[in-house]
């Protein structure tokens, strides 16, 4: 692919001047290097990827020239978000809905990544036509047969992974087809420039009206220094599940991404890259709370989170400081009611598929399990 043409391309979208910021040139060329290194991509999986490219960039163009028109946008200060993180496949999109059901708390909804600007007022935003137009799509298209995964619908709270995604800095690009070299960019890069843009997004949408954000990505675990750097009165909950049960389902999540674009997983690139990557999930914050404080990081069980969520919910407001009001709990109390765990069936997989064994992984996750009380799962 040709990176000028893709952005050219993406301007003519977007329909907006050049941008005098186009700090996402960094992470997309990493990303396109890998891209045409690769034997393996489908001509299916490469026109995919042409057009996910194009459309993330279109976003990314949209929400700089809007910022550069409303300047004041950005004078309005992002405080104290409430931040999940934690290992993929740890919990941390059923803590993200909970939190969303809060009327109190607003979320990055789907809907709003490919639609971001004008943005919408705080009272249309899950009646805003482009709301609407994105749910009567998924009506029509969305593929029922892998909602086990990962479903989000279009006015569902979603990942910070997305936005950053614009900016191509996000571990969402190296999940759809083998990537060493970005999935190491992924590690070992400089996160400034994605949180810049991550602020400004959210600034964009809060159209000059202060929120109270709850906000998810997994690998802010992995980037939690620029996290806080961004935001420093960041309050940080960070959810555990046993890790082998989490790798076995990265692994499968990730499986089936490859499918799409590769036309068959990847094993080997999953044996390998992936361990690792979960280890920097832990041991990073892990980091963190070694220097600022074990209370500097909220803990949050899976196994109690899935056992008892209202009460774990509890326990999470406490840490947070924040009135578990009975709005907040009627709110959580009806999305557990219509999202009950396995609503859309059962996520089948194991260790083995993926030539791995706890024995394997023992060393990965060792001084993670020594130093948390994680229940073992199977």
């Amino acid at each position: 692919m040709n990176m000028d043409q893709l952005i050219k391309t993406a301007y003519e979208r977007a329909r907006v001047e050049p941008i005098p910021n186009e700090s996402f040139r960094e992470g997309l060329a990493v990303l396109l290097k890998d891209i045409d290194a690769s034997s393996k991509v489908t001509e299916q999986g490469l026109a995919i990827l042409e057009e996910e490219i194009i459309g993330y960039l279109a976003s990314r163009l949209q929400v700089d020239d809007y910022a550069r028109q409303h300047p004041e946008l950005l004078e309005v200060p992002i405080e104290k978000p409430v931040v999940v993180l934690g290992m993929p496949r740890s919990g941390t999109t059923l803590l993200s809905y909970l939190l969303a059901a809060d009327p109190a708390r607003r979320s990055i909804l789907r809907w709003q990544l490919s639609n971001p600007v004008p943005p919408a007022a705080p009272e249309r935003l899950y009646d805003d036509p482009r709301c609407l137009a994105m749910k009567e799509a998924d009506a029509q298209s969305v593929d029922t047969s892998r909602k086990d995964l990962h479903y989000e619908p279009a006015d569902g709270a979603t990942e910070c992974v997305f936005a950053q995604a614009q900016e191509f800095k996000s571990t969402y690009w190296e999940s759809h087809v083998s990537m060493p070299n970005y999935s190491r960019f992924m590690l070992e890069c400089d996160m400034t420039s994605a949180y810049e843009y991550h602020k400004r997004f959210l600034q964009v949408l809060q159209n000059g009206e202060a929120a109270s954000w709850n906000l998810k990505m997994p690998s802010h675990a992995l980037h939690i220094r620029w996290l806080l750097k961004t935001y420093p009165d960041a309050r940080i909950l960070w959810t555990h599940r046993d890790p082998y049960k989490v790798t076995g389902s990265l692994c499968s999540l990730i499986s089936n991404a490859h499918n799409v674009y590769m036309g068959a997983p990847d094993i080997e690139f999953l044996a390998s890259n992936y361990p690792g990557q979960l280890a920097e999930h832990v041991r990073r914050p892990m980091a963190v709370k070694d220097q600022l404080g074990e209370d500097r990081i909220g803990d949050v069980s899976y196994a109690s989170l899935t056992a008892n969520p209202i009460d774990e919910m509890r326990r999470v407001y406490d840490y947070l400081g924040d009135d578990f009001t009975p709005e907040a709990e009627a709110g959580m109390r009806a999305w557990l009611e219509e999202n009950p765990q396995g609503k859309f069936g059962s996520h089948k997989y194991t260790l083995e598929q993926f030539g791995l064994s706890k024995k394997t992984l023992a060393p990965y996750y060792a001084d993670y399990l020594a130093r948390f009380d994680i229940e073992p799962e199977g």
